[in-house]
């Protein structure tokens, strides 16, 4: 008995009987291509053969059998090339994109499908295609590898590509606030940065130079104008959390004007840039005057406010003119003095606020105008002018982080109300505390983060507020 050509390449004869032929014909018998094969038992014959009609011939002294025609092919395993420049480690960052390209020399397989860790399908269709990955992400990170199916034959694997996707390091600005510097003023930065590895580097930036921790003191030049960085602390650096702080001083001696912006580098893996951080950008000018000292205190006997304030140096100075604000943010003008134009020997000024509200919060600051337009501010004081409730909220005083109020006129057991707000006039700290006598301290930790507060004092029925500067 014969049996039909298998499509698979093998064939096998079922059954024989004694004293016949068995031939193989390839392309028919009438093609004339015939390959005689020698008697043998019922087994399994592995044809090389592709894209011919096959037929199995039997044949004694009295006759010839063949068997039914079948064209036969022979399936050729398919080939995957994984191209260059994809290596077997490959590491890039979050966020980026990462493409494996592949070629297929003996041709194209029936189906595949890309494996991550060898289980997690990612892509998969008909033939062959390359692998693209979007926008990838740390946890895309694994072992790749295309796995392509033929009818007939096993699958067959790429070479593994194994991929690291880096997590990007991130920066949080603490105080990004833009400073504007006086000559001899200081102004200190602060960043907090998540690092990834004990690679993780970082950079300050200003005006385009960039600094460490082991680069500092040192000095840029800005137009005319000299800027020192002091120091840049920081702690924990290259652990999973790092706070960085570079401290800057003007130290111009020049009259001029600048701008220059402050940024914060990261990276991880020594590779990933972490997103950049600018924090600071302003303009600063050296003004013709040089403030000595400023007072502003109420007179009860009057009543009036008396304002006092000192010069130690001016430049072209036209005028001081005085303004007054009940909030500490809009000032209205209220008077003005003439200025001494240019003296190298301090001058003294005052002035008398007559119609000051009485029982009320009272903030006060001197604008200086040049006689060429430019114009400089002096700092702001404020104080409580007294009413028929008769107490008073004094200067604050801040010592090593701690805020130490103090209030006068008020009956021993008076309960007190208080409260921090920053310069937005967002709630930091509220708390109570009870009047001891005449005069009555109490104390407080000041806010960890640089910055203008207002600390708001309410005792009977009444309220007053003063600012403090944490630095």
């Amino acid at each position: 008995m014969l049996n039909t050509p298998a499509a698979s390449g093998s064939s096998s004869v079922m059954q024989t009987v004694a004293g016949v032929d068995y031939e193989l014909v390839v392309g028919r018998e009438a093609g004339g291509n015939v390959y005689t094969l020698a008697l043998f038992i019922s087994g399994d014959i592995t044809l090389a053969f592709n894209g011919m009609d096959v037929q199995f011939k039997a044949t004694n002294a009295s006759t010839t059998v063949l068997s039914p025609v079948v064209e036969l092919f022979v399936e050729e395993s398919v080939e995957i090339v994984i191209d260059a420049p994809i290596t077997i480690f490959n590491t890039i960052c979050q966020g980026e994109d990462f493409t494996i390209t592949i070629s297929t020399p003996s041709g194209f397989p029936d189906t595949y499908q890309w494996l991550l860790n060898g289980a997690t399908v990612v892509q998969s269709g008909n033939g062959a295609a390359d692998l693209s990955l979007t926008n990838a992400q740390p946890t895309q990170s694994g072992l790749y590898e295309m796995e392509a199916t033929t009818d007939g034959c096993p699958d067959v694997l790429s070479d593994p590509i194994i991929l690291t996707v880096a997590p990007s390091a991130t920066v949080t600005p603490v105080d990004m606030a833009p400073k504007q510097l006086l000559v001899g003023q200081t102004g200190t930065f602060s960043v907090t940065a998540s690092f990834i590895d004990a690679t993780s580097t970082y950079t300050w930036t200003l005006a385009g130079m960039d600094f460490t921790v082991n680069t500092v003191p040192a000095t840029v030049t800005v137009g005319n104008t000299d800027l020192q960085i002091n120091s840049i602390i920081n702690t924990g650096l290259n652990a999973s959390t790092t706070n960085s702080v570079i401290s800057i001083t003007n130290i111009s001696a020049a009259d001029e004007t600048y701008s220059a912006d402050l940024s914060f580098t990261t990276t991880n893996n020594s590779l990933c840039v972490a997103n950049l951080a600018t924090v600071m950008s302003g303009t600063t000018s050296v003004f013709p005057v040089e403030w000595d000292a400023f007072t502003a205190q109420w007179d009860a006997t009057l009543p009036q406010v008396n304002l006092h304030w000192q010069t130690a140096t001016e430049t072209n100075n036209r005028r001081f003119v005085i303004e007054r604000s009940s909030d500490g943010r809009s000032f209205a003008p209220i008077g003005e003095i003439a200025g001494a134009g240019t003296v190298q020997q301090t001058q003294a000024y005052r002035w008398v606020d007559k119609n000051a509200p009485a029982a009320a919060t009272l903030y006060y600051r001197i604008l200086q105008e040049d006689f060429d337009g430019s114009q400089s501010y002096s700092e702001v004081r404020s104080l409580r002018s007294q009413g028929e409730n008769g107490w008073t909220l004094h200067p604050i005083r801040l010592i090593d982080k701690v805020v130490t109020p103090q209030i006068s006129g008020l009956s021993a057991g008076t309960p007190v109300f208080y409260r921090i707000i920053d310069a937005r006039g967002a709630l930091m700290l509220q708390g109570t505390t009870t009047a001891t006598g005449s005069l009555h301290n109490w104390s407080f930790d000041a806010p960890a983060v640089g910055g203008m507060y207002f600390l708001q004092v309410v005792a009977k029925d009444t309220q007053q507020s003063l600012p403090f500067q944490v630095y």
